[in-house]
């Protein structure tokens, strides 16, 4: 066996030898945990294992698929289209192919490692929403970036922001969640197998942590009560106006979009006709209906038109040119001030104050609550 390799084959690995070279190798950092006010993990990061495929390593690329397809049990038409999907990248680069190895397709590379050149096994952090549809829709949702999102990364996160918050508070707090990068030197063999690790390494840092005023138990609670209807309930602490509870159905499995949701799938989701990724909290565009009458209270008391004690008489009725509009009380609520009309919910009583005032003015009272921005 000795003779066969040093003098009958000896020049063959000579020549495979020097394929040892130097790499860097990006390590990515882990995406900062989302808490509840109580220290509840709403979002955390799991271990995904991730099979990649090096071009510069593998003498066959079709043969290297086929194999990989038998021996994992893997579709090989769907590891064409991973591959296909990025073979753009530099040679040297690995391609990711496939991802969430289970642990018998991680046993089965790592054991006959030497009849897979040029593939190997990546440990990267997945996203993971331990509540499953609970708070959905306030942490929205994660995955792949884009390229658009790619080009405005600093290169020092590119590694660490392979999924990227798209909605909620995974988009507006992106920024802070994305750690930066790692990385290291090692020393590979001709079929691209690390068999050195140099000791500068840089190691990744974390991206930031968040806590919520969120109260996941009364997040919970409030989807409860709703059930199966479809809708929107806020709860907040009125002294300081902290959200303690924001509840929008139907609501989704963020989980599915950091696993990668299928074209079908993702079809599927976004011609649902409940609209299930839309936050009806915050997004959904309703006719405000009563809760308006303060807005014009308001108004009236800043522009002098009226005092707190100021009364105004509801006959049951209010007329606008040929149109007769009813309150809801018939017989009218008779003479009453603005604490009572807005006690009362009066119709008659905000139709003329509102009348007298004009819509600028409501307008601008309105913008000053935040409304019509």
């Amino acid at each position: 066996r000795l003779w066969n390799l040093q003098v009958k084959d000896g020049k063959k690995y000579r020549e495979l030898s020097k394929g040892n070279r130097i790499r860097l190798k990006s390590i990515a950092a882990p995406r900062g945990i989302i808490y509840d006010r109580n220290g509840i993990i709403l979002a955390k990061n799991i271990p995904s294992y991730i099979l990649t495929i090096t071009r510069e390593d593998v003498p066959d690329i079709q043969e290297a698929l086929s194999k990989i397809s038998s021996t994992l049990k893997i579709p090989k038409q769907r590891l064409i289209k991973e591959y296909e999907a990025k073979k753009g990248t530099a040679r040297f680069n690995p391609i990711q192919i496939y991802e969430d190895l289970t642990l018998r397709q991680i046993a089965l590379i790592e054991t006959y490692q030497e009849e897979f050149p040029g593939v190997a096994i990546e440990v990267s952090p997945r996203r993971y929403y331990p509540l499953i549809e609970t708070g959905a829709h306030i942490f929205g949702y994660m995955s792949e970036i884009s390229k658009k999102q790619l080009k405005q990364l600093p290169l020092n996160k590119v590694k660490s922001a392979k999924l990227y918050g798209q909605e909620g508070i995974e988009a507006v707090y992106n920024d802070q969640l994305i750690g930066s990068d790692g990385g290291k030197q090692v020393e590979v063999n001709s079929i691209g197998r690390e068999i050195k690790t140099f000791p500068n390494q840089i190691d990744p840092v974390p991206g930031n942590d968040l806590i919520l005023s969120i109260d996941a138990t009364l997040q919970k609670k409030v989807e409860e009560i709703m059930g199966d209807r479809e809708g929107a309930a806020i709860v907040m602490n009125p002294h300081n106006g902290e959200v303690l509870s924001m509840v929008s159905l139907p609501a989704f499995d963020p989980n599915e979009f950091s696993q990668g949701l299928s074209v079908e799938r993702w079809k599927e989701v976004q011609n649902d006709p409940s609209h299930v990724l839309n936050n009806k909290s915050i997004k959904g565009a309703y006719s405000p209906g009563s809760t308006f009458k303060m807005v014009v209270a308001a108004a009236a008391l800043e522009n002098g038109l009226i005092e707190p004690d100021t009364e105004i008489k509801c006959e049951g009725h209010f007329r606008l040119n040929r149109t007769l509009m009813h309150c809801w009380k018939r017989s009218g609520h008779g003479l009453i001030n603005v604490v009572q009309a807005i006690e009362h919910s009066c119709n008659v009583f905000f139709y003329k104050l509102a009348m007298e005032l004009g819509i600028e003015k409501i307008k601008e009272c309105a913008e000053l609550f935040g409304l019509g921005l």
